[in-house]
């Protein structure tokens, strides 16, 4: 392997405390029912406006689902609302920081791709992980995960085959993303999605805890 790319929700970083807090906040502002913290959890991981519109519509399968105006103005709230309330309770994960070092000074080169706003992301990750990333990608105007268009840009701009990334997350989206792509997936079982959800998918390896990435690649 030669570039790592990961997810960024669920897998560097715990953002769930306050993304619930700011879809909570945009569904009261609307006079919408709130979720649960396991209803965001479970809507997290194909975007922002699925997020917002799985959210407003208590639906899981919102893919029929055509946008309606009042999910529009939610989901336009909700990005205003979250991208200066986005770091109050959200971290990172623990041997995130020290595990990327020791896979940079390997040699490896390392990216991030995320379905999260770009501008989001790419704040973030500089709070977390300043200078550790060769490439951030969220989302811009490409399809969103599981759709490699992404990845295919990340691995172009860094001039790495596919059959040299091993991409890392904590969701089926990003297994999808991985064999749509045609590279490895590595996936993290302390994230958004229950261990054996993910066991199911059979990803090519499947760990507890970030430092074990070290031992997949040794």
């Amino acid at each position: 392997m030669k570039l790592i790319v990961f997810d960024l929700d669920g897998t560097l970083i715990n953002s769930l405390p306050d993304i619930h807090n700011a879809i909570n906040y945009s569904l009261r502002h609307f006079n919408l029912k709130p979720n649960t913290l396991l209803q965001t959890q479970k809507y997290i991981g194909n975007g922002t406006l699925n997020l917002v519109k799985r959210s407003a519509l208590k639906m899981y399968d919102v893919r029929l689902i055509l946008t309606s105006p009042l999910v529009e103005v939610v989901y336009e709230f909700y990005n205003d609302y979250y991208s200066s309330h986005n770091l109050i309770k959200t971290d990172k994960y623990k041997n995130t920081l020290e595990t990327l070092h020791e896979l940079k000074n390997r040699g490896y080169k390392l990216a991030v791709l995320s379905n999260k706003p770009d501008r989001d992301t790419k704040f973030i990750v500089s709070r977390f992980f300043e200078n550790v990333f060769d490439m951030v990608l969220g989302q811009t105007n490409l399809p969103i995960k599981p759709d490699k268009a992404g990845l295919i840009e990340i691995i172009n701009k860094l001039n790495i085959d596919i059959s040299e990334t091993l991409y890392i997350g904590d969701s089926l989206v990003d297994i999808a993303l991985a064999r749509n792509a045609g590279c490895k997936i590595l996936s993290v079982s302390y994230g958004y999605t229950n261990k054996e959800v993910l066991a199911l998918a059979k990803p090519d390896y499947l760990i507890d805890d970030f430092k074990q990435i070290m031992e997949v690649l040794s």
